[in-house]
């Protein structure tokens, strides 16, 4: 099956292992690139927090590049919003990781069962766009939290051209969507091609992405059971 990866370049290039390892065959279409702040980074670690918390692995590289000393803040107690921001931030060097279910709702569910441990603001280090959940989620508990924007998702601009030279030549079988700001990018890309994208199968990694799908794509979408890059290996 020839796969339409979308992911950031560094990340892409491990999900189109792991697809030529199943026998697929990746074609990769990164649609954004990061953009990091480091010196909103520096700013939000210098603010008293209880811990961090943290729903990408993109915020761990922006870290990377932005601390001053990663050994200064190795200790920090992390919320991580699943496996794959864990893991992230378990090569940076952070020790004591709280993982959640890999939904912000979740995250927020188990950072609430510890509120009595938090005596300081929570400092999320977030990236734009982003989900309101996990803030929503929080602040109905009544758990301070302070959020530094620390990155930016910028589209990557494509001419029809390349679209559709990635796309068609062969044509593609499946596409992996892992966020609702990426379905809409692909989707504006994928409907200027008209007719010949009408067979495509459409993986998204949760119902809020799936959402993101024009009508006229619908019967295509396939939603992952778990919100992680195995839930949509699983649809394959």
């Amino acid at each position: 099956m020839r796969v339409v990866v979308t992911r950031p370049e560094h990340s892409a290039a491990r999900t189109a292992d792991r697809l030529k390892a199943l026998g697929h065959e990746p074609m990769l279409l990164p649609l954004t690139e990061a953009a990091h702040d480091h010196a909103a980074v520096a700013d939000g670690l210098a603010k008293p927090h209880s811990a961090l918390i943290l729903t990408s692995a993109e915020a761990v590289r922006a870290i990377i590049g932005g601390a001053e000393s990663l050994a200064d803040i190795a200790s920090e107690k992390v919320y991580a919003v699943g496996e794959a921001t864990a893991q992230a931030a378990r090569q940076a060097g952070f020790a004591d990781i709280r993982t959640g279910p890999g939904t912000g709702a979740g995250l927020a569910e188990m950072i609430a069962a510890e509120k009595s441990h938090l005596a300081k603001p929570l400092l999320y280090l977030a990236g734009d766009p982003r989900s309101p959940e996990l803030e929503d989620a929080l602040e109905r508990a009544g758990i301070a939290i302070m959020t530094a924007l620390i990155y930016r998702m910028v589209p990557i601009d494509y001419g029809i051209d390349t679209v559709g030279k990635i796309l068609l030549s062969p044509q593609a079988d499946a596409v992996m969507l892992y966020s609702r700001r990426n379905a809409v990018i692909f989707l504006e890309l994928a409907e200027k091609l008209g007719a010949e994208m009408a067979s495509l199968k459409i993986l998204c990694l949760s119902a809020n992405v799936a959402a993101a799908i024009p009508p006229q794509f619908q019967n295509n979408v396939r939603v992952a059971k778990s919100p992680d890059e195995d839930g949509l290996f699983a649809l394959l």
